[in-house]
């Protein structure tokens, strides 16, 4: 679908009809309203402070681990609390309490290693140091401190609130779009000119306490200059395989078939089924994944997932049809949720094998994320 400032506002992803609704009282009714909802504040969430360094009564952000996470309960009713301590190289602990937030149970594992904004306060019933309810991101691999994420360790927008659509979601439907664009020239060296543009967004949905479901999409689209008809040949896209439509082999959900005489008249042909790139690749990802296991022997969550991929392939929108739009469904049969991120055994099956794909499917390793 294409966009542009009259679009309703409930086909911007990650907003849908529900909070439509409530973004139409702020007078937001279109992608364009959207654009131009100005936050009210800026927050400084880039001062980073260890844990020791804290003072109650300061609003800080801190880098820290989870050492443990527990969910009380009470007698009169279940508020849905969790609480979690962390520490940092100080070693000093910070504990931090969310209220109806259970799936945060499923989210901070001990090990974790998150990035945390909120306003410090003293915890006079446990004693120590406390933040409730903190804005917090996680942080995968070896990421900087000061990249801590869209929430946290940067200067980040406020905005005012529309009814359940918190600022935080505002960010996420603004932000989590992410875009980069590439320009080669001949006359800047390259051996041809042309434009590339690739986008990707992804939204992340949690379902309960262990469930967790989350959309995502890529989009690439190369313009060749010059007069040229297609993208060099080590330009255009490509697509199938472990991170984009799994059940398909590497690089093959577009192909071309070349037929070749055995020999010089003869009636019998050589078949080659070869990829073919090409000008444009849209790739969408729909996966349900369902924590298991809480903290296995290795020490964090096992989960498992299904998932159903679809891609396309193309060098123009001309003739588009919906049967060009590929498509096949999967299982993760384990995956180990870790701080780097996912580490996935996979197996998917194609929805419409083409010639050149095993219809019974195939095995995937997945290491991260799809889209990676």
């Amino acid at each position: 679908m294409s966009f542009d400032s009259s679009t309703p506002v409930q086909y911007v992803k990650g907003v849908g009809p529900k909070r439509a609704e409530e973004l139409k009282a702020k007078g937001i009714e279109t992608a364009g309203d959207l654009l131009y909802y100005a936050p009210f504040r800026y927050e400084d969430r880039s001062n980073l402070k260890p844990v020791n360094q804290l003072a109650p009564g300061e609003t800080a952000t801190v880098i820290a681990t989870v050492v443990r996470v527990q969910a009380p309960r009470f007698r009169r009713r279940d508020l849905g609390m969790i609480e979690a301590v962390f520490t940092d190289g100080s070693r000093t602990p910070l504990a931090a309490r969310w209220f109806h937030a259970q799936y945060l149970a499923g989210v901070l594992q001990p090990g974790v290693r998150v990035a945390l904004y909120g306003k410090v306060e003293f915890d006079a019933y446990q004693g120590g140091l406390i933040m409730l309810h903190p804005e917090f991101e996680i942080l995968r691999g070896d990421e900087d401190d000061e990249d801590a994420g869209l929430h946290t360790g940067r200067i980040v927008p406020v905005y005012e609130a529309a009814g359940k659509v918190s600022t935080r979601v505002f960010r996420n439907v603004l932000y989590r779009l992410t875009a980069a664009l590439l320009f080669a020239s001949t006359v800047l060296g390259g051996d041809a000119d042309f434009v590339k543009l690739s986008t990707s967004g992804q939204l992340f949905i949690p379902i309960g306490e262990r469930i967790v479901f989350t959309n995502g999409i890529r989009y690439d689209h190369g313009v060749p200059l010059g007069g040229e008809v297609l993208l060099p040949e080590v330009e255009r896209f490509f697509a199938g395989g472990d991170t984009s439509v799994r059940g398909i082999d590497r690089d093959r959900l577009k192909t071309e078939v070349i037929r070749t005489p055995l020999y010089p008249g003869s009636m019998v042909e050589t078949v080659r089924v070869v990829p073919a790139g090409g000008n444009i690749r849209v790739v969408h990802n729909a996966d349900l994944q369902v924590q298991v296991w809480d903290e296995s022997f290795l020490g964090v969550p096992f989960a498992s997932a299904v998932f159903l991929d679809s891609g396309l392939v193309t060098n123009s929108f001309d003739r588009f049809q919906l049967e060009d739009v590929r498509h096949s469904i999967g299982i993760a049969l384990l995956r180990i949720v870790t701080v780097f991120g996912n580490l996935s055994l996979e197996y998917a099956v194609p929805l419409d094998p083409q010639m050149g794909d095993n219809p019974r499917g195939r095995f995937h390793f997945n290491l991260g994320f799809v889209f990676n």
